[in-house]
């Protein structure tokens, strides 16, 4: 037996490296161990690695996102501009449909009394009460009361952008003296219009009175 130079511990005599220490008896240095450069290179890979999957995934992760978002968008676009036509199909349906155009005849021509002795006696005062006695029901959406000019007398409120319209077919009632009934806009919303010439006891124009629907779906 002998002793490591290095750190003194008993060693074999034929040991030509120190198994305590790793001292090279031979060359009289010492050994590095090579575990240690190994582990340094494993952990700055491993480090690298990381920080490269941590970029990666703070790139793809907000453009997934980003895409299942517009897919959503898309998917929900279509089926709101589905329902959207189906909905428009069915006023279009219902305002093209008799039924309508006879309920606004006969509502016309319930009020058409009142709208003549109205423009006879030129009461704006019961003008404006016969279009606010419209207000009140559910479906009706309004009347408007012409002079024999075409000019507005009296509009239900709720209505009241209708007189921003233009509206070639008044003329038209007013000189032919014939009722005129279809669909109108009104803003964005499809509606029914009927309007039906007042006549005097001898057959002269006296004005309009009109009567504006909605589809109920």
């Amino acid at each position: 037996m002998k002793k490591c130079p290095f750190c003194a511990e008993e060693i074999q005599d034929e040991a030509i490296i120190c198994r305590f220490c790793n001292f090279d008896l031979k060359t009289r240095k010492p050994i590095q161990p090579q575990s240690s450069n190994v582990q340094k290179v494993e952990t700055k890979s491993s480090v690298s690695d990381g920080v490269k999957l941590g970029c990666g995934m703070f790139i793809i992760l907000p453009l997934i996102i980003i895409g299942v978002l517009i897919i959503l968008g898309v998917i929900f676009g279509m089926i709101g501009s589905g329902v959207q036509q189906r909905r428009e199909k069915e006023i279009k349906r219902i305002i093209e449909g008799d039924d309508l155009k006879r309920k606004a005849k006969a509502v016309a021509e319930s009020v058409e009394l009142a709208a003549r002795n109205i423009l006879i006696t030129n009461d704006l005062q019961m003008a404006k009460r016969l279009a606010e006695s419209f207000q009140k029901r559910e479906r009706l959406q309004g009347c408007v009361l012409y002079d024999k000019e075409g000019n507005i007398l009296a509009i239900t409120e709720r209505i009241s952008k209708w007189q921003d319209e233009k509206k070639s077919y008044i003329r038209e009632v007013l000189a032919g003296k014939q009722p005129h009934a279809g669909p109108e806009k009104l803003g964005e919303y499809s509606v029914y219009t009927y309007a039906l010439p007042v006549l005097d006891g001898e057959n002269n124009i006296l004005g309009i009175v009109e009567v504006i629907l909605t589809p109920r779906l």
